[in-house]
């Protein structure tokens, strides 16, 4: 899994979708790695400057 941002947040869980699933592949036992950028990377790596969702 993969996530350049902490994405739509659940409900019920107050996660989000990435997190929830990191925490789901901890449940069952999956290996899991976490990389960390600052969003300043983020945004050269990927060339947008601003990410927003009505």
């Amino acid at each position: 899994m993969l996530g350049g941002r902490y994405g739509s947040i659940d409900e019920e869980t107050g996660k989000s979708y990435t997190h929830w699933e990191y925490d789901y592949a901890g449940e069952v036992r999956k290996e899991r790695l976490a990389i960390v950028i600052k969003e300043e990377a983020s945004r050269q790596k990927t060339g947008v400057s601003k990410c927003t969702i009505p």
